[in-house]
């Protein structure tokens, strides 16, 4: 499955260098949207115009089913959310910077 997660250019930074990890008073996983589009939408939400990225992961089927979804988080559309040890089996297929 293919979801795609808007995030600021710190926080790429420390996927790069650390895999995904809590950020700081945060939850112990990551939402995802399941379109680049509604991941575009949430972006320009949270960073109000700001530059930001949109990182792909690809999960398999059997860890993707097992996670908990909303149908449309914020009003924007359908989400799911990863605990760490999910993303673990996560791959990150691309970063598109968003101007």
């Amino acid at each position: 499955m293919h979801l795609f997660r808007a995030i600021s250019n710190a926080e790429h930074e420390d996927l790069l260098s650390n895999g995904f990890r809590p950020g700081t008073n945060s939850l112990e996983g990551k939402w995802f949207a399941e379109s680049f589009e509604n991941a575009l939408s949430w972006g320009n939400l949270l960073y109000d115009g700001r530059n930001f990225l949109i990182c792909s992961i690809e999960l398999s089927d059997s860890v993707y089913s097992g996670l908990f979804r909303l149908t449309n988080l914020d009003g924007i559309g359908p989400a799911v959310y990863a605990e760490i040890t999910d993303l673990q089996y996560a791959t990150i297929t691309n970063f598109s910077i968003v101007k």
